[in-house]
């Protein structure tokens, strides 16, 4: 059975072969599903969008919204490849003393059954990821992602953050909804990584009236919807989410853009839409009266950095 809202269709799977190939975000149309089996067409909605992010070392982020997607191997058993003491059963592959069962990749001495991957020496069971205790990819502890964070006044999700930080990226969607802010963790690098980056922002929303509506906001800090980092161009209010926001780690650059610490730490882009406090003419604006509207609100990230 597949549907929008939940895909539990079963799928064989070749080894080493993706199951999805998905471009671009997808507003109001259909997606297809192919593999070695079958074909399955799902309806969209105006506001759900799906995103396939590839990264430089060959890691592959696919982000979906409106709907889940579940997949096993279907009876795919052997094809697998196994270096070192591990044991491979069905079509995963394992590097190292790891064991596999099923379609999920383990790397290093952790444990995977089903169609999780783990990295690291964590376990996964189930179509989850799991990653280790506490160390991914360059350094990346993501446990604490998202801790203590209110549920009711912001959106956070561990999955989804902006890691590998120190990287070039296409355009990812994301949403501001239900009145809420759009919480996204990332772990910085060091002033040794690069030299400065920036986010390039951009949206098909219209401009809105920075004296009677609420508008984009966007800005760095230490905590989920926490308050703004210390120092220059940390924050933005803008009518319409197109600008560049540009962050540096190196301390000479500090009075001219955002300057996100020399050394490297767990961090969070925020997003919502409300009132500007020096330019909202339609009653009290502050911390405590944000005038949030009900609409949804659609931006998309690219990141650079020299």
């Amino acid at each position: 059975m597949l549907n929008k809202r939940f895909l539990t269709r079963r799928y064989a799977l070749a080894m080493g072969v993706s199951f999805l190939s998905v471009c671009g975000w997808v507003a109001a149309a259909t997606l297809t599903i192919k593999d070695d089996v079958d074909t399955e067409t799902v309806s969209l909605g105006s506001t759900d969008f799906v995103t396939l992010q590839s990264y430089g070392n060959g890691n592959m982020t696919l982000t979906v919204s409106g709907f889940s997607l579940s997949a096993s191997t279907g009876g795919t058993t052997g094809g697998g490849t196994t270096t070192g003491g591990g044991t491979t059963t069905g079509g995963g592959t394992t590097t190292g003393g790891g064991t596999t069962t099923g379609g999920g990749t383990t790397t290093g001495g952790g444990t995977t059954t089903g169609g999780g991957t783990t990295t690291g020496g964590g376990t996964t069971t189930g179509g989850g990821t799991t990653t280790g205790g506490g160390t991914t990819g360059g350094g990346t502890n993501s446990d604490e992602y998202c801790s203590g964070v209110d549920e009711d006044l912001v959106e956070c999700d561990p999955a989804e953050n902006m890691d590998p930080w120190i990287a070039s990226t296409g355009e990812v969607p994301y949403w501001v909804k239900d009145r809420r802010t759009k919480a996204i963790p990332f772990t910085s690098g060091t002033s040794a990584d690069s030299n400065y980056g920036y986010l390039q922002i951009t949206t098909f929303e219209r401009i809105r009236d920075k004296n009677s509506e609420d508008i984009f906001h966007i800005w760095f800090s230490e905590s989920p919807n926490g308050p703004p980092i210390d120092g220059v161009k940390c924050e933005y209010y803008a009518e319409q989410a197109r600008l560049n926001l540009y962050w540096t780690q190196q301390s000479k650059y500090a009075d001219q853009v955002c300057f996100l610490g020399a050394t490297s730490k767990t961090l969070y882009l925020n997003a919502e839409t409300r009132c500007s406090p020096a330019h909202f003419k339609g009653g009290t604006c502050d911390d405590d009266n944000l005038r949030k509207s009900k609409a949804s609100y659609n931006f998309d990230v690219s990141r650079r950095t020299k």
